[in-house]
């Protein structure tokens, strides 16, 4: 996928999140949306230093939105992980 692709799906991941019903739950919403991100990286992507690239894009939101907050919570737990450590499952990813 383009790299401008996956821009715009980061953009509306995180319009979704601030935009959320107060009835939805936070941290369901923020892991969905984690996890549809994920879904956008390209085969080969380094997870650790796209979700550094996200979450520079997401930061400014995160103090007026607990919703973006704990989705950067996820972005920050997987550049904590090392690139050694594949994420299964993902299609185009990483390879079991």
């Amino acid at each position: 996928m383009q790299s401008g692709y996956r821009a715009m799906m980061l953009a509306g991941i995180l319009r979704a999140l601030r935009d959320l019903p107060a009835e939805v739950d936070d941290k369901v919403a923020a892991r969905m949306g984690f996890l549809e991100w994920l879904m956008t990286l390209p085969e080969g992507c380094s997870e650790a230093a796209a979700a550094r690239a996200a979450e520079c894009r997401a930061a400014p939101f995160a103090a007026t939105s607990p919703q973006v907050a704990l989705f950067c919570n996820h972005l920050r737990a997987l550049q904590r992980c090392s690139d050694e450590v594949r994420l299964l499952g993902r299609p185009g990813g990483g390879g079991a």
